[in-house]
């Protein structure tokens, strides 16, 4: 794992300390390129971006791979803060995981699928968005699932496959999920028959 992965993981930022404003923006203007235009990203239009120098920037990071990475993490810090961290017990099943499912779907849209999709080809950043991100949704999920999931297709495919495979499945719509080759069906819909669909084949 490299210095800036570590670093972001441990809460130490290798760069400067001071400026976290110039660096808030940095931040945010790499993350909005990696979003709308992954192929054209450079520390100098990073800095174009956020209205600063090239220099300004080389004063935060050693170069646009660091900044690209740091960029990436915090992006996947701030999706991580609006997961849902539970499934309601008060809901009926359907019900909540339907509930659960778009609420994953919302934090995950909230930085655009193109950006996800990119972070996907990354094998440092692939490994650090399974750790946080998908592993805690299919924790609770599989907890959920253990206390509420009943009848004779239980052995067809174990709890914490189910939640493995409706994890990747919302994931899936989000990143797929196009308006114009959709017809006519929203990204919330899909879901809302995707969670159906599952419960009629395994619950």
């Amino acid at each position: 794992m490299d210095t800036a992965f570590q670093a972001i993981q441990s809460g130490i930022c290798p760069t400067v300390p001071s400026g976290e404003q110039s660096r808030g923006r940095i931040l945010a203007a790499a993350a909005d390129i990696l979003r709308t235009e992954p192929d054209n990203f450079s520390l100098q239009r990073v800095a174009r971006r956020a209205g600063i120098s090239a220099r300004a920037v080389y004063g935060h990071f050693e170069s646009g791979a660091e900044l690209a990475c740091i960029a990436r993490l915090s992006t996947l810090n701030s999706i991580v803060e609006m997961l849902p961290t539970s499934v309601c017990s008060r809901e009926q099943p359907e019900a909540a995981v339907r509930q659960f499912a778009l609420s994953m779907a919302a934090a995950l849209q909230s930085h655009g699928s193109a950006w996800l999709l990119l972070g996907r080809q990354d094998a440092q950043f692939r490994a650090e968005y399974r750790r946080s991100l998908r592993l805690p949704l299919v924790r609770s999920l599989n907890s959920y699932l253990v206390k509420h999931r009943h009848g004779a297709r239980l052995a067809k495919i174990s709890n914490a496959q189910l939640a493995e495979l409706l994890v990747t499945a919302i994931e899936s719509v989000v990143v797929n999920h196009d308006d114009d080759l959709a017809l006519a069906l929203e990204c919330n819909d899909a879901i809302d028959h995707l969670v159906r669909a599952i419960f009629e084949a395994y619950l």
